[in-house]
């Protein structure tokens, strides 16, 4: 955020006479949440991968104590079930991180996401 505070856009806007609140919130709050929504998607992610690890090293009932009795099992249903859940969410989190992110910064692009479309004039 101190970093972005110091950004040339946030100089010209103090420049032009915006509030310090509104510069805050609409300008270098949003670019500084961005990085900050990404990493946190990652670490979710790692997280729940950690889990398995945890559950099995402490003996604690959960996921991934399931999953590696199923592998020493061999119930390959069970394991595929499990890895469903896990790819699901996984892929939940990336799209929850990516719909953020066109919220957070319009720059970005999203294919099919009905947002705030840029109109082009004609002649140009």
């Amino acid at each position: 955020m101190i970093e972005t505070l110091g950004s040339e856009y946030v100089q010209a806007a103090r420049l032009n006479g915006l509030p310090e609140q509104r510069i805050i919130r609409r300008y270098a709050l949003r670019n500084a949440l961005a990085p900050s929504v990404q990493v946190f998607a990652v670490s979710i992610q790692a997280l729940f991968g950690g889990v398995i690890v945890t559950e099995v090293l402490f003996s604690y009932p959960g996921l991934g104590a399931q999953l590696v009795n199923a592998v020493e099992g061999h119930d390959t249903t069970l394991v595929q079930g499990i890895a469903l859940v896990i790819a699901t969410f996984y892929i939940l989190v990336n799209v929850i991180v990516v719909f953020g992110m066109r919220v957070l910064e319009r720059r970005v692009a999203v294919p099919g996401f009905i947002g705030p479309q840029v109109q082009i004039p004609a002649g140009h």
